[in-house]
């Protein structure tokens, strides 16, 4: 084990001339963002150079940050075991590792776990994977607002901005001509967006104009990852590259880097759900401060926080009021009430199907389930069909014949009667895609119908369904979020949305904000040409306000009642969140640590409120409680999640609190 500097056994001398470095090890556990000395023959090892270091009893992959201060200080030192034949990384990523570990209280080792990608002392026989241009494809002549947004980009004094445009207004356009004067500069752009099966849309464009784009997201292998990320490690200081992807694509090692582009900024995939559980725009902000690179955050339906930031001066306000191509205008909507918990498609939307596929048009429709039901009830006691481990209730997949847990995997054939009661009555209720999937081919037996969701999908399926759907091989496209936003199809002409209600019924605060945000962004696929489109919005509350709202495609009304609750409740962003969850064997147990918890933590400017059950209560086979700490001073809740006891998670800045 190398020693730190200031600890260990004195020796009387040193080897001549020894060369000290301070090393941030990959396999440090702890969230102190501490750094170890080594030694090294090597005079100048470089800043970010990537080392193999002894780390107790194995080896560890570590960052050199610098030379040590202290080094004539006559300590016990290790010696470097290797240096990668990898250039050094850029000095941001350095900055950002040490943000990561102070921001979200996260540890060296889950930190660079995130930041790099794994194995890469491995040789990869891989080539990567860089999209070449495709065609010497004519960019689209910009509107008037267009220019404007480019022209106050450019002449801004600020470099952070929140660009709102409806759905169809042409920000793609506007990303790429940024794109465009960010390599004419010589730097390199990152283009994040919240799916993977975006990434097959945004590199179809993409690749139309531009040479040298790098794709990287959890879908490529982990060899294909690492090599595309050693293409850019290697390349980037020499010429301006892209890189597209999902959110891990923010720490692309790329020099010069100009510019940052977040599509969709307000999807929940942008934050990490394990250590360190980053918000991208977050870092994607701390990045363009250290780079003096561009951010532009993006979206028809911004996040409260985001527009809030933007409301106050803390990022730049762009908007796109009207669709690029005018006369397609707005989809004209409808929204229709449902009358029966099993309705999963009115007489209003069949009318439409039956009128789109007449005219050979597309449709889409959008369900917030998975699986052939939500789950299986008894209509006796009312109790649902749980898994063991995980306290949730399980879901019906006909393709299997089975019960499916979707958070462990745990599988069971349906009981013949109910475990609670005995009752031999059982009841599937809140049907899922494969359920709708299999009435829509009874009622439209020529049509082609085509369904992806997350027990569907992959990088390939989703790659060959958007395309067929974009060239018109598939009429209806049934699917569950990743079909709700983004996609930009020529002819599709009617979205349905089964049931808005779905996500208001989470016991959240931010529910209002993403029903809005689902129903809004699903509705602005119709009609994206030259053609007025369809949307038929099915719910048990017409009512709803935001629900009303983006049927009307009101941001600016949702968002004014929406922000006034915020204030009313003390909710982001006028407070900092910090959520707890303490998981123990038996629920008692974990009822009371989080107790105990909860009173050592209490003190002035703080509200701690719990313990409750976790919103999925048990986790293989473990209790979980939690408690809810609010403040104004987020620093205080960076120093609880520092000093957590054995058993416990902490998540700063949660998007919910789930």
């Amino acid at each position: 084990m190398p020693y730190n500097v200031g600890m260990g056994d004195k020796i009387s001398r040193l080897k001549p001339d020894p060369r000290y470095w301070q090393i941030s090890v990959c396999k440090y556990p702890l969230a102190d963002g501490q750094k170890f000395t080594y030694s090294s023959d090597i005079c100048d090892l470089g800043i970010g150079k990537i080392v193999k270091v002894g780390f107790g009893r194995s080896v560890s992959l570590g960052v050199v940050y610098g030379a040590d201060a202290s080094r004539n200080q006559s300590f016990k030192v290790s010696p470097l075991s290797e240096v990668l034949d990898l250039p050094s990384l850029p000095s941001h990523l350095l900055k950002v590792a040490d943000w990561l570990q102070a921001y979200y209280a996260a540890s060296a080792q889950s930190t660079w776990q995130t930041v790099l990608p794994s194995k890469l002392d491995r040789n990869s026989r891989l080539k990567p994977f860089v999209a070449t241009k495709t065609s010497n494809f004519k960019p689209n002549r910009l509107s008037l607002a267009q220019n404007e947004v480019l022209g106050c980009i450019a002449n801004s004094k600020q470099h952070k901005f929140l660009l709102h445009g409806v759905t169809g207004s042409g920000k793609t356009e506007v990303f790429l001509h940024l794109i465009d004067d960010c390599l004419r500069a010589g730097q390199s752009a990152i283009l994040l967006v919240p799916e993977i099966m975006l990434t097959t849309q945004m590199i179809d464009r993409v690749s139309q104009h531009f040479s040298g784009v790098v794709v990287l997201h959890s879908g490529l292998s982990p060899a294909q990852r690492r090599a595309n990320w050693r293409y850019l490690l290697d390349n980037s200081p020499n010429k301006p590259l892209v890189v597209l992807g999902t959110r891990s694509a923010i720490f692309a090692p790329l020099f010069n880097l100009g510019l940052i582009i977040i599509d969709e900024e307000h999807e929940p995939s942008y934050k990490q759900d394990s250590s360190p559980r980053y918000n991208t725009a977050a870092v994607a902000a701390k990045i363009a401060n250290d780079t003096g690179a561009k951010l532009i955050l993006a979206s028809a339906t911004p996040s409260v926080s985001s527009y809030f930031l933007a409301r106050v001066g803390k990022l730049k306000l762009l908007t796109l009021n009207d669709r690029y191509q005018r006369h397609s205008g707005l989809p004209q909507t409808a929204v229709v009430k449902l009358d029966s918990s099993k309705q999963l498609i009115t007489s209003e939307l069949k009318a439409g199907l039956q009128k789109t596929l007449g005219e050979k048009k597309q449709a889409l429709l959008f369900l917030n389930l998975r699986g052939s039901a939500r789950s299986l009830i008894c209509t006796d006691c009312g109790q649902s069909i749980k898994c063991p481990r995980c306290e949730i209730s399980l879901s019906f997949h006909a393709d299997k014949a089975k019960l499916l847990c979707h958070y462990c995997g745990y599988s069971v054939t349906p009981p013949a009667k109910c475990p609670s009661c005995g009752h031999h009555e059982l009841s599937f209720v809140g049907a899922g895609t494969k359920q709708l999937e299999t009435n829509l081919a009874t009622m439209f037996p020529l049509a082609k119908i085509v369904r992806v969701d997350r027990d569907s999908a992959n990088p390939e399926f989703l790659q060959t369904t958007y395309r067929n759907f974009r060239d018109g091989r598939i009429d209806i496209l049934i699917g569950t979020q990743m079909i709700s936003r983004g996609l930009d199809i020529p002819f599709l002409h009617l979205v349905g949305i089964i049931n808005a209600n779905t996500s208001l019924s989470i016991a959240d605060f931010s529910a209002s904000e993403r029903t809005f945000q689902l129903t809004a962004q699903a509705a602005g696929r119709a009609g994206r040409r030259k053609q007025i489109g369809e949307v038929v919005i099915q719910t048990f509350s017409p009512d709803n306000p935001a629900i009303a709202a983006a049927a009307k495609h009101d941001y600016a009304g949702f968002y004014n009642a929406e922000i006034e609750k915020r204030r009313q409740f003390n909710y982001p962003p006028f407070v900092y969140l910090l959520k707890l969850t303490c998981t123990r064997k038996g629920d008692a147990a974990a009822q009371q640590a989080a107790t105990i918890f909860k009173n050592q933590i209490s003190s002035p400017g703080l509200v701690v409120l719990g313990p409750t059950p976790a919103y999925q209560k048990s986790l293989a086979g473990k209790s979980r409680w939690q408690l809810v700490v609010k403040a104004r001073n987020r620093s205080k809740l960076v120093a609880i999640a520092h000093n957590l006891p054995s058993g416990w998670t902490a998540d700063l800045d949660p998007i919910n609190l789930l």
